[in-house]
């Protein structure tokens, strides 16, 4: 008992003395600087003398008795005052020393000692402030005018937009994969004076060696073509597309020998375009569609009728799918309201058959074409166009050929297809087109005409000639005019950078479902009703190449932006035609047509 009451003095009196040398030790200054972002506290506490060996006795709590609650009293002696003052003296404690940066961090962060740092000035202070204002100005006027770095932010994100799209936040990467198929079927009637081979003026004899048939019923896909097309780096624009259905006549030994290769993939639009240039707006290099004719540079997904009119087999784009390789200059001018187009290519057009996107020789062709917009309202509802061509031809391989199938084909694209007018094969110089347009969508209402004069220079008839005859300059000529009408009250929309009509959007999708509630329902798409008269004169100089005069009404029903059905009932007259051998009479040819055709 004795021994634990002298430990527990002894501890007593340790703790007495180490309060009062840490009082003193906290009165002195510190030995490192704290953080300016930390407070400082001063510390006043005014250290206690220990007391001296021999002084009176200190009371103490008592310790507790082993198996007590409480002690009643306690003495500590002066010698264990002593002993405690001694032992702290040997070990005094020492104040927390600064956090060393190579130690791992503590639950304790104690500041670290920094250095001192430089007092600003008040101007340093305000240009300090007026430059981070003007930085932060800057970027924002940059946000608002739209202006960043091209190419920044390649990540493009997918949407449908007729088609598959892929598009990047600031639109200078986009990628579209789309294609078109048009599904036909048609059916005809026909005068036999008709029925003759065409070197009598007859509308058959692409096969079998020029026999005398009617015209056949068919079923065919008239279109099936994929695409890709897209921008990128902002400033440059593309187009891959190709077509799947060409048939071509591979040449034998004889004229009867001939066999025919089907579904030969050709290049439709394969080209690049550089945009936002100075003085020209845009250069447009590849294979391409020479700029004349509205009809023509209508996308065949959008046109008002089965086939285009007779003028884009007698003149826009009459053996080379209506596209050429070359290189085009375009923009839009006047706020939008005008277009031109001027471009040199190769002159692919007349020495049969070239859809491969190539030309051979020093044969090329010039062209210009002008738009103007004088009334445009309500975003395209309502406008007036009007528009012209001059081309320059020089004749491919020394020849010019100018002849039209019809408004209904009779087979797949190809020798299948009856030729209704034909001036022949004529040894030429050189050819000269000039197309005038006139177009203007009125609410539902749509009318649109063209007429196109070709004049043939230095011709040479070499066929339905008993001999070589010179005929000197040829004029053929022809147009169409046509009226439509929305029974549904939509427009169709029109393309300012083309200057031609363009994709219909119906004010609802054709659709039929059954409700939750046993109900039917039910959208119609867009309706519209259409006629059209073409015409054709290629009787002049000698040359008795035939006149057509053509009705045709269609039936369009959209069902959604993407896809149609349409209804053609066609009536052609096709007048005399003289030939070496005697007169093929006149005579009459009826069609009907239908098409299913999907786009995206």
């Amino acid at each position: 008992m004795r021994t634990t009451r002298r430990l527990w003095n002894l501890a007593a009196a340790v703790m007495v003395v180490a309060t009062a040398s840490a009082a003193r030790l906290a009165a002195q200054e510190p030995t490192y600087l704290p953080s300016q972002s930390q407070p400082t506290v001063d510390f006043a506490l005014a250290p206690e003398p220990l007391p001296a060996v021999g002084a009176p006795m200190v009371a103490l709590p008592p310790p507790e008795p082993y198996g007590s609650s409480s002690y009643s009293s306690a003495m500590v002696s002066s010698d264990s005052v002593q002993q405690a003052a001694d032992y702290v003296q040997a070990a005094p404690p020492q104040p927390p020393a600064p956090p060393s940066a190579e130690s791992p961090s503590s639950s304790i962060n104690l500041p670290e000692p920094v250095d001192a740092q430089p007092v600003l000035s008040q101007a340093q202070v305000e240009q300090i402030v007026a430059d981070y204002m003007a930085k932060r100005d800057a970027e924002q006027a940059a946000k608002d005018d739209g202006w960043y770095a091209v190419g920044s932010d390649p990540a493009l994100t997918a949407k449908w937009n007729h088609g598959l799209e892929l598009q990047s936040k600031n639109k200078d990467f986009k990628v579209h994969v789309g294609g078109r198929t048009q599904f036909d079927t048609s059916f005809f009637n026909n005068d036999p004076y008709l029925e003759v081979p065409g070197s009598l003026g007859g509308i058959n004899g692409g096969l079998g060696g020029g026999a005398s048939q009617p015209l056949t019923d068919s079923v065919q896909f008239r279109r099936a073509r994929l695409r890709v097309d897209g921008q990128m780096y902002e400033q440059i624009q593309f187009a891959f597309e190709y077509e799947f259905l060409n048939d071509v006549t591979v040449a034998g030994p004889t004229p009867t020998a001939n066999a025919l290769a089907t579904t030969v993939p050709a290049a439709t639009d394969l080209w690049v375009n550089f945009s936002e240039l100075p003085i020209l707006g845009n250069i447009k290099v590849g294979n391409q569609k020479n700029p004349i004719g509205m009809e023509h540079l209508q996308s065949s997904r959008f046109l008002d009728f089965i086939e285009r009119s007779f003028n884009q087999d007698l003149f826009y784009g009459p053996f080379n799918n209506g596209f050429s390789p070359g290189i085009m200059a375009w923009d839009m001018l006047l706020d939008e309201r005008a277009t031109y187009a001027a471009g040199a290519f190769a002159s692919n057009m007349n020495s049969g058959t070239n859809i491969f996107g190539y030309g051979l020789g020093n044969d090329y062709l010039y062209s210009f074409r002008g738009t103007l917009l004088p009334y445009y309202d309500t975003d395209g509802r309502y406008l007036v166009h009007l528009g012209g061509t001059f081309e320059h031809r020089a004749a491919d391989d020394g020849h010019v050929r100018v002849r039209t199938r019809g408004n209904i084909r009779n087979g797949p694209p190809g020798p299948f297809n009856a030729v209704y007018a034909d001036t022949t094969y004529l040894i030429a110089e050189s050819q000269d087109l000039l197309n005038l347009e006139a177009a203007t969508a009125w609410g539902p209402w749509m009318v649109q005409s063209e007429y196109c004069f070709s004049w043939t220079h230095d011709a040479t008839q070499t066929v339905n000639v008993l001999a070589p005859t010179p005929r000197g300059t040829v004029v053929s000529h022809g147009g169409y005019v046509e009226v439509l009408y929305f029974l549904t009250g939509e427009t169709r929309g029109y393309s300012k950078e083309r200057g031609a009509f363009d994709r219909v959007i119906p004010f609802a999708n054709s659709f039929r479902v059954l409700g939750n509630r046993g109900c039917v329902c039910q959208g119609w798409g867009a309706w519209q009703v259409g006629i059209r008269y073409d015409h054709a004169d290629l009787n002049n100089a000698g040359i008795n190449g035939g006149m057509l005069d053509g009705i045709t009404l269609g039936l369009n029903w959209f069902l959604n932006p993407n896809m149609k059905v349409q209804f053609n009932w066609d009536y052609t007259h096709r007048g005399d035609v003289a030939t070496a051998t005697g007169v093929t009479p006149s005579g009459e040819i009826l069609g009907f047509g239908t098409r299913m055709a999907v786009d995206f």
